[in-house]
């Protein structure tokens, strides 16, 4: 195992930090989204507030699925302020684009969290292959 510290700093926590950080940076950036009526807006995700309402809707949505309600809306209200009504499939299908997006970066922060630790495990690799690991693409 090569060695991952430096100076007392050890550089596969920093590294594993840095990813976590990359990983809800991006998780509180706006998604664009094509609402049902035609319209396309944002989805902020900048805080628990925007969370809540996000996830109120998605549950909202569930229960009118369930009660096989197809004629009731829910509505959603966008960065750019604009109300966006829709069916309990519909925001449904909203909840389930957000998680989608939460899901892929989830991964894709574990995955580069793993190659990092690969190269901690790698006999042949330096403290400086893990500064060096470069996280910036992936995410997608």
């Amino acid at each position: 195992m090569p060695k991952i510290a430096i100076s007392g700093t050890n550089w596969l926590e920093v590294k594993c930090k840095e990813i976590d950080a990359e990983r809800d940076r991006r998780q509180a950036i706006s998604l664009e989204y094509t609402f049902p009526d035609g319209i396309t807006g944002h989805i902020q995700r900048r805080d628990q507030k925007d969370e809540r309402n996000i996830q109120g809707l998605a549950t909202a949505s569930m229960a009118l699925v369930m009660a096989g309600n197809t004629t009731d809306k829910v509505y959603f209200l966008d960065e750019e302020n604009i109300k966006h009504w829709m069916t309990g499939s519909e925001g449904v299908q909203f909840g389930m684009f957000i998680q989608e997006n939460y899901a892929t970066l989830h991964n894709a922060g574990r995955e580069h969290k793993d190659a990092v630790k690969a190269i901690s495990e790698d006999a042949t690799k330096t403290v400086q292959d893990i500064i060096n690991y470069d996280y910036s693409q992936g995410w997608d």
